[in-house]
């Protein structure tokens, strides 16, 4: 019987050595949700003010961060859009919910020039792309201004708040890159 006890007592104490020993770096916790599965952005039809389209090929080989907002693009949009400028090394995808004002996209271009800036063809084109973004859910009008990561096979894998700060954004990156 003494044998078995002791090996649990090793068991449980190498499982704790191991639990601690494999924590995260100092400091770090991560805020963003992960998206599983990886959901494909496989039915997309945006274009830009300028009449240039946006498909599924604009998010093959690099990561890019989208955030869906209004035209109108208040104060908190701002925020993120300078959040999400911040960030090197990854396209922007600023997409324009509802009805937008081509005036108002055009002037973003301007402010945001890394950022692309595109709209839905037609309602129905936006529906389906914010709904590959919130998980297939029709139902759900709304969204809450995070930033969506998606991958360089067009997947998008991570849900970052918006009014999160630029080094947990960054440090997600990293993270994902691995």
């Amino acid at each position: 019987m003494r044998p078995i006890a002791i090996n649990i007592f090793l068991l449980s104490a190498l499982l704790f050595v191991l639990l601690t020993a494999c924590g995260t770096e100092e400091g770090h916790y991560t805020r963003g949700e992960e998206v599983f599965p990886p959901r494909n952005l496989t039915q997309v039809v945006l274009w830009q003010p300028d009449g240039v389209g946006v498909g599924p090929a604009f998010f093959t080989d690099r990561w890019t961060l989208v955030v869906l907002e209004s035209s109108d693009c208040a104060e908190a949009c701002r925020r993120r859009l300078e959040l999400i400028d911040s960030i090197e090394d990854v396209q922007k995808l600023f997409v324009a919910d509802g009805v937008a004002n081509h005036d108002k996209l055009r002037a973003l271009s301007g402010n945001y020039a890394d950022m692309t800036v595109a709209m839905g063809t037609t309602a129905f084109s936006f529906d389906i792309f914010r709904r590959q973004l919130l998980d297939n859910d029709w139902n759900d009008l709304k969204h809450d201004g995070s930033i969506f990561v998606v991958s360089p096979e067009g997947a998008v894998v991570l849900k970052y708040p918006g009014n999160g700060e630029r080094q947990g954004l960054q440090r997600e990156l990293e993270r994902l890159e691995k």
